[in-house]
């Protein structure tokens, strides 16, 4: 089974690692979880807890989602540390980059910048 959204939020990754389903049906991808506000009955694509449908809106999955995910094996989060690794090397880069236009003194060295380079070309290439 592939995970169907193309992003995962970084906060909500690291709040799913704390997060573990009370149970899961045996028949599908069921969980349910308890929360501040009651039980939350959760799918892998849909779950009834407030940040899912109020603050996410169905674009990104919450936290019971992705552990739910976690749990049954069918999320598996290598790609998504990948992209927040990368794009915070990219913010590194492009600060880097348009301190030292702006002002013309670097911020870094240059070492250090194509150090930043390479890691971000090895993170944001295509994995077979």
């Amino acid at each position: 089974m592939s995970w169907i959204w193309k992003e995962v939020l970084e906060a909500d990754y690291n709040n799913a690692l704390k997060t573990k389903p009370d149970q899961i049906a045996d028949s599908a991808a069921v969980a349910y979880f308890d929360g501040k506000h009651g039980e939350y009955h959760c799918t892998l694509t849909h779950c009834d807890c407030q940040q899912f449908t109020l603050r996410l809106k169905g674009k990104h999955p919450c936290k019971h989602i992705i552990a739910l995910g976690l749990a049954v094996g069918a999320y598996d989060p290598a790609a998504d540390l990948r992209r927040f690794e990368a794009e915070k090397i990219a913010g590194q880069l492009a600060s880097a980059y348009g301190y030292y236009h702006l002002f013309h003194a670097p911020v870094m060295a240059d070492a250090e910048y194509d150090r930043l380079k390479a890691r971000y070309a090895a993170l944001t290439e295509e994995k077979a």
